[in-house]
């Protein structure tokens, strides 16, 4: 059974949400990649299609992910390694959480390399995005908005970045493995 290290971008829903997620989309395109989508056949919940996409279409990705349940697979090569994610999108709260699922088993075994390839990855969409926050850590799902997450006083995930602040670190890898104590 494979394990997940989840990275995900928290967006406000409005105008800009599609631009956000097309420059997310732009920083993918960066490396050479394989990718396919996963999506209801013309709507219809009972009939699933999964498609490869071409790097120079991954906009039409954008509208095959609205449907719930949908997923698209990244292939992406990294250093000299092939590391495989699925990315989802999905509401909460009135906002758009776009997970990256990053299957453990094609990440480095090095933990530490893992971390710091999860911190790149956040500085890029950092420098790139507006966000509300991102997190990173072992099987993550969404847990709280931001005001809530400030309420509580205590980072929740193994990587936190929240867009005015510096990323926070908690004292555990985003393995599964390490301690974690609160």
């Amino acid at each position: 059974m494979n394990t997940f290290i989840n990275l995900a971008l928290i967006l406000e829903i409005n105008e800009t949400t599609l631009k956000e997620i097309e420059h997310l989309l732009d920083l993918i395109e960066n490396y050479p990649l394989e990718v396919s989508v996963t999506h209801p056949e013309e709507g219809d919940y009972e009939d699933w299609t999964e498609e490869p996409v071409e790097n120079t279409d991954l906009y039409s990705l954008i509208d095959k992910l609205a449907y719930r349940g949908a997923y698209a697979n990244f292939k992406l090569k990294l250093d000299d390694s092939w590391i495989e994610f699925k990315l989802t999108t999905n509401n909460e709260d009135e906002q758009i959480v776009v997970n990256l699922e990053f299957d453990q088993e094609t990440l480095p075994k090095d933990i530490k390399k893992t971390d710091a390839i999860l911190k790149s990855i956040i500085r890029q969409i950092d420098a790139s995005l507006e966000y509300i926050y991102m997190y990173a850590d072992h099987e993550a799902q969404y847990l709280y908005t931001k005001e809530r997450l400030l309420e509580l006083g205590f980072n929740p995930y193994s990587l936190l970045k929240l867009f005015e602040r510096e990323l926070v670190e908690a004292p555990w890898y985003p393995d599964g493995q390490s301690l974690r104590n609160q």
